[in-house]
């Protein structure tokens, strides 16, 4: 603090600049932020000997004040800095992801002749059951990721019997029967923001408990997998395989009624067949 410029060997550069102001006192505050110096609060008075005491404490009050509010500006703007860039490496992360899942389903397909477009139609039907029941548009990207890649285990079946045509034998089906297991071993330490190994895992449990490879029962089984189950059903059976011709979408509607509340989920059961038979929803339609 100078009580009086004009004596003062610090302000003598200035002090006809202050004189034709008519500065005759100051008091210099330091800004202080995380224990640094970021600027000074500098007050000037027309009169000698202008503060006292008490108008000091206020002033070094002020000063504080300022620097905690200066900081907290750059703490939050460093905050949502951050935050921004977790967002961006989140979504830039989710499209590798994507693309990711993309690459390995196509790949599973090209295996399969017989059943190129399988998993595609079951996915879209997944989503527009996800759909129509409710869930949320994180929920329906993770349900389109987890249908899209839900026979990646098929990727350990050998290929002739993927492709062969006629009546598999028992050890042959118990082979093709090994590809959920097989599926959630390869995502098993995977980290994912969804369901997706589960959904693997579980697409062929039945909630009377007769599925495989838990028998799992009811509840147990998530309820992505439930959608996934009816969905490939009804694809499965609406289509040709190497060992059937196809039966066709009406004996696939058929099944899924049949087997409502004891093997399949009541409410996705409903809901697809509202799609089917209300709502126009068809496999030739999405192919198309």
């Amino acid at each position: 603090m100078t009580n009086n410029l004009a004596e003062s060997d610090t302000y003598l550069p200035w002090i006809e600049d202050a004189r034709t102001k008519g500065l005759a006192s100051s008091i210099v505050l330091p800004i202080r932020a995380n224990d640094s110096v970021m600027g000074v609060l500098n007050i000037y008075s027309r009169e000698v000997n202008a503060f006292n005491r008490s108008e000091v404490d206020l002033f070094e009050e002020l000063a504080a004040d300022i620097g905690y509010g200066i900081a907290s500006r750059r703490t939050l703007t460093e905050r949502d800095h951050l935050q921004q860039e977790q967002l961006l490496g989140g979504e830039r992360l989710k499209e590798a992801l994507i693309g990711t899942i993309g690459a390995v389903s196509f790949t599973v397909e090209k295996r399969d002749p017989y059943t190129a477009g399988h998993q595609r139609r079951v996915t879209e039907l997944c989503v527009a059951m996800g759909r129509e029941l409710g869930l949320t548009e994180d929920g329906l990207e993770g349900l389109r990721l987890g249908a899209t890649i839900h026979d990646i285990g098929k990727i350990a079946v050998p290929a002739e019997i993927l492709s062969r045509p006629g009546k598999l034998s028992v050890l042959e089906f118990e082979i093709i029967k090994s590809h959920p297991q097989v599926g959630y071993d390869i995502f098993r330490d995977v980290k994912l923001p969804w369901p997706i190994k589960d959904m693997i895992f579980q697409h062929h449990e039945r909630i009377d408990g007769s599925g495989y490879p838990q028998g799992l029962k009811g509840d147990e089984i998530i309820f992505e997998a439930r959608i996934l189950a009816v969905a490939d059903v009804v694809e499965a059976m609406s289509s040709h395989r190497p060992y059937r011709p196809g039966r066709g979408l009406d004996a696939a509607l058929m099944q899924i009624r049949q087997e409502a509340g004891t093997k399949l989920d009541v409410q996705v059961v409903d809901a697809c067949e509202r799609l089917f038979r209300e709502q126009g929803f068809s496999f030739e339609k999405h192919d198309a």
